[in-house]
């Protein structure tokens, strides 16, 4: 609920500022909503933001003795439970974001059509193969890519709940700051020195090598956290 009113919030703020300034200059003509690419910047702002606060949740039982001997008690292998936790907050998640964004800009579109009635202005959903062509250019036709961050990015916060479980959104946030230093400044260098600037494709898949690397460390060293876990934290 708090995810979909923040969606329809945020899009309701963007459309009511750029149709209000699109009708005080006058003399518009847009085949296309002005509101496309805001409304774009948006979906992908907004998944990163709510894919990481649900990735540092995945552990939020996990901060007290009760919570902890739950899941212990629970009669499913440590496995089992990972990966269950692992669907719900990765897979069921991206589901449930594009579903409730794209509700929140159809209700969005139904408003401000009634709103501006009769004004001219294009009002229209933003469509998935919208999402995907705009990924596609960000990313120089290679969407995987993008993909590949998201997961690296949300990767790390189920890793920090493993380790963190009080305050964990925080502390990754702040061990990721210069995690992400460190790692932008190796690849920055790595390719300066060993690959030459019309070997992009190559630096790209060592980019995507080592995200891809990242995904997997970090799911199973979480998964190793998990089921070590005790009722009692040493820390």
């Amino acid at each position: 609920i708090v995810m979909f009113a923040s969606i329809f919030t945020l899009l309701c703020w963007i459309s009511y500022i750029n149709y209000s300034n699109a009708i005080d200059r006058g003399g518009f003509s847009h085949i296309t909503d002005i509101c496309k690419e805001y409304n774009f910047i948006a979906f992908l702002i907004l998944i990163f933001a709510f894919g990481i606060y649900s990735a540092s949740i995945m552990m939020e039982d996990l901060k007290t003795k009760v919570g902890k001997i739950n899941v212990l008690t629970t009669p499913v292998t440590p496995f089992e439970n990972w990966f269950a936790r692992l669907i719900i907050h990765v897979i069921i998640f991206i589901a449930v974001y594009i579903i409730s964004f794209f509700v929140a800009d159809l209700i969005r579109v139904w408003i401000f059509k009634i709103a501006y009635a009769g004004s001219g202005l294009t009002i229209s959903t933003l469509s998935l193969d919208f999402i995907i062509h705009q990924i596609g250019l960000m990313t120089n036709g290679h969407p995987s890519f993008m993909v590949l961050a998201y997961l690296t990015v949300q990767s790390f916060y189920i890793l920090g709940g493993s380790f963190f479980p009080r305050h964990s959104l925080l502390r990754t946030t702040i061990v990721g700051f210069f995690g992400l230093l460190i790692f932008f400044l190796g690849d920055y260098i790595f390719c300066r020195e060993f690959i030459n600037g019309t070997e992009i494709d190559l630096g790209e898949t060592i980019t995507r090598g080592i995200m891809l690397v990242l995904i997997v460390f970090n799911w199973t060293t979480s998964y190793f956290r998990f089921k070590e876990m005790e009722v009692i934290d040493r820390l």
